[in-house]
């Protein structure tokens, strides 16, 4: 009893969170399980559990915490009984370095089993896949153990005397190889692809027709998981095939709504740059959500041309969100307001913002993009570099001054 009454203090304490109360009630129901002397199955725990939150709240069928949650969960449940068989009948020389091997290769395979579970899911409410996940587990789980563990011990000790600050030197320590670990995975972005659910989903859904067939009719679990692993290994080439097939482009986004002098342009799902002031809330979102499905975490210009009270919570909200190499306000260097980069090899930018005018040109290889941010600009007596263009992007309508044939 007093275990139960602790998860549900813990449950309390972590606000009731749909992954916390997933794991509340399976150990609630495991405890109850024991004083009754009863067998407790993990996966009908996991189903009791989502049938009592799903009851109590319907809509958690569309969150992303509580659908991540029991789908990593049936994972490790469902692949642990084929993983960890072997590892109970290790005998002979060197035991104990094969119980090691055997280890990390079990971290590893139950790492890449949820990462195939929830793939389709991350593709569709993220619009990518971490490739690292299974690496990041492996080194990161045994640190962050240690840190709970010392933590824990340090907690209880009281603070001033030679073990406790011992205790909290170790953890500091581990505090210290965690946060290295993590600035050394930031680095390897590129495992980070972008993914479309149009590409997961028919090898998702071919992959666990196939192995359910296999365990009906054939009744061999063990080749129903190798069907899976193959599955997810070709999921994987697909996934990295399509994000090489995109190296080199360079690719413009303008949200729909709200202020469109907000827009973002990325290349080689790798590099981004946004440019605009905070106009709307929803604008901004878009552009994060761009941002993010292109497999982009952080950007290198972020570039604002104006200054506004109504927008300034917008503006820091999307520089916040989206971490950005440089950050230039624009506005600080005069009324009429024009810069020019490169922002990469072969794209550069020129732009020219004032009370009355508001345009950008992005001439990408031999293409030359002109962006009218403004629509009632005055082009008449602007530079020509704005008057003729390959593409001409408009917001509403076409100023007049513009030639249209050009």
């Amino acid at each position: 009893m007093t275990a139960i009454l602790f998860v549900i203090f813990y449950c309390a304490f972590t606000g009731f969170s749909p992954s916390v109360l997933r794991s509340g009630i399976m150990l609630i129901t495991l405890f109850i399980s024991k004083i009754l002397s009863r067998h407790s199955d993990a996966i009908n725990t996991l189903g009791l559990s989502g049938t009592v939150l799903l009851i109590h709240n319907p809509f958690l069928a569309g969150n992303i915490s509580f659908l991540l949650s029991f789908t990593a969960t049936f994972a490790m449940l469902f692949f642990n009984s084929f993983i960890f068989t072997e590892g109970a009948n290790l005998k002979g020389r060197f035991v104990f370095l094969r119980k090691r091997a055997f280890s990390i290769k079990s971290s590893l395979l139950v790492s890449l089993s949820v990462l195939f579970a929830t793939l389709p899911l991350s593709a569709l409410f993220f619009g990518y896949v971490s490739l690292l996940s299974p690496l990041s587990s492996l080194l990161l789980t045994p640190v962050a153990e240690g840190i709970m563990i010392t933590s824990g011990i340090g907690t209880l000790i009281p603070s001033g005397n030679a073990v406790s600050h011992f205790i909290f030197r170790i953890t500091d320590y581990l505090c210290h190889i965690l946060t290295e670990i993590l600035y050394t995975l930031q680095k390897l972005d590129f495992m980070v692809a972008a993914a479309d659910i149009k590409l997961i989903l028919p090898f998702f859904v071919v992959t666990v027709f196939t192995a359910g067939l296999i365990v009906k009719y054939i009744r061999n679990n063990k080749l129903a998981i190798k069907c899976i692993l193959l599955g997810m290994i070709l999921m994987t080439i697909a996934v990295i095939g399509d994000y090489h097939t995109h190296i080199g482009e360079t690719k413009i986004f303008i949200p729909q709504t709200g202020n469109s002098t907000i827009f973002a342009v990325t290349r080689d799902n790798s590099k981004a740059f946004i440019y605009g002031s905070g106009g709307s809330f929803s604008t901004c979102r878009d552009v994060i959500s761009y941002i993010q499905r292109s497999g982009i975490f952080f950007t290198e210009r972020f570039f604002i041309p104006r200054y506004n009270e109504t927008e300034n919570l917008n503006t820091l909200y999307l520089s916040e969100s989206i971490p950005t190499k440089k950050l230039v306000r624009l506005y600080e260097e005069g009324s009429e307001m024009s810069y020019k980069e490169s922002l990469w090899k072969d794209t550069e930018l020129y732009s020219l913002t004032s009370s009355d005018f508001s345009a950008s040109v992005l001439n990408v290889e031999d293409v030359k993009i002109v962006i009218c941010s403004l629509p009632t600009s005055d082009f008449s007596e602007e530079d020509s570099v704005f008057l003729d263009a390959d593409i001409l992007i408009c917001r509403g309508r076409i100023p007049a001054a513009l030639n249209k044939e050009n």
